[in-house]
């Protein structure tokens, strides 16, 4: 059976399944400036379940 996974833009509307811990994957233009703003979801700062969510 397949794994789920979602794709998106950044909307802000694919959040609540990281929070799910699905894992969601992001496209961004070349060259964005805020495309380091979901490097949290990676790093130890998020608490509980939060940390090492699977969203680049």
């Amino acid at each position: 059976m397949g794994t789920l996974k979602h794709l998106g833009s950044r909307s802000g509307n694919l959040e609540a399944y990281v929070l799910l811990g699905q894992e969601v994957r992001y496209m961004e233009e070349a060259g964005n400036l805020q495309a380091g703003r979901m490097e949290a979801w990676h790093s130890d700062k998020l608490p509980g379940p939060l940390h090492g969510a699977r969203s680049p």
